[in-house]
């Protein structure tokens, strides 16, 4: 949008709040005009009217009320993204805050560390109560609270943590199904790839059930496939975010 006629606020002395997708920047070089003449906006609109910039229209609800989301600078994600959404929900949940002050990352492989930091983010941080039982795992470290907790749950097992290891699309789903209280799935995983008696199966079949994932095509669910940062804000959101 780059030209607002005449009519779209005239006489709206009223009028208090103005929803608008875009940023600030954008908004600013449009040309909104006022009896034939292009104005600076406060000329057109009342001085009293809050421009509300990056809004986003909720999806549920045939009328939901406007929200705002937070505000970011990431360069690397766009409005057209298929992730936008879940990073801007997992910033405004302090799930993370991106790589940098300018940077998500969203296509960089999420290691072990990152999604059950995540993961302990989206469940409220809640403090560990039992000695790590990792032998390398520092109190130093950013996933240290994580790690315990993932332990505590029953996330994860073993002497050794592993935070760098590459997160797989079966670790993934099988973690958040576990952080959940590993529910009965109604139904099994129907995919080519996931063995019925795979420790995984039914974290799968959760997953599905559950909206959060519908497989990468072709009968086929790539247990092994190895998950962005991208894709694993979006699994979140869509387990816990609507």
């Amino acid at each position: 949008m780059t030209f607002i006629g005449n009519g779209a606020f005239w006489e709206c002395d009223s009028l208090k709040d103005i929803y608008y997708g875009g940023s600030e920047a954008q908004w600013s070089v449009i040309k909104i005009e006022n009896e034939d003449v292009f104005h600076v906006h406060d000329t057109a609109i009342p001085k009293k009217t809050v421009i509300h910039y990056n809004f986003k229209q909720p999806y549920s609800g045939s009328n939901p009320a406007p929200t705002e989301v937070p505000k970011f600078s990431f360069t690397d994600v766009t409005p057209n993204d298929y992730f936008t959404d879940a990073v801007l929900w997992a910033v405004e949940k302090n799930i993370t805050s991106g790589t940098s002050k300018t940077t998500f990352s969203p296509n960089a492989t999420c290691s072990k560390a990152q999604i059950l930091t995540f993961l302990w983010h989206a469940n409220g941080s809640p403090e560990p109560t039992a000695a790590t039982p990792f032998t390398d795992v520092k109190t130093a470290d950013y996933f240290y609270k994580a790690a315990l907790w993932a332990a505590e749950k029953g996330l994860v097992s073993g002497s050794t943590f592993g935070a760098n290891t590459d997160c797989t699309r079966a670790m993934t789903v099988e973690y958040m199904w576990k952080a959940a209280g590993s529910p009965a799935p109604a139904g099994k995983a129907d995919f080519d790839d996931v063995p019925a008696n795979a420790d995984y199966a039914q974290a799968v079949a959760w997953a599905v059930e559950k909206n959060i994932t519908s497989g990468t095509g072709d009968g086929n669910f790539s247990p092994a496939a190895t998950c962005t940062r991208g894709q694993i804000v979006t699994f979140l959101y869509r387990a816990m975010g609507k």
